[in-house]
């Protein structure tokens, strides 16, 4: 089984990816480094929920939703 970190880290790259926006682009509107934001992709960070909920706003997407996918590859 993949790590927490690992899966919440992929499905935030995957968003990411679909709205066309660059990871230094999104790290920029998520108020966060760009070296941070790629930890957080790779799955090598774990990130607050004060974290969480600025990447889910960056991607205008509920935070609950990003959750539901984690769980969802968890599963």
């Amino acid at each position: 089984m993949a790590k927490l970190e690992v899966i919440f880290g992929q499905v935030i790259r995957r968003r990411r990816e679909k709205t066309g926006i660059s990871q230094e682009a999104f790290a920029a509107k998520a108020g966060i480094h760009r070296t941070y934001a790629s930890a957080v992709e790779r799955g090598v960070v774990q990130v607050s929920i004060g974290v969480a909920m600025k990447l889910a706003t960056a991607l205008d997407t509920p935070l609950s939703r990003i959750w539901k996918d984690v769980e969802d590859e968890l599963n």
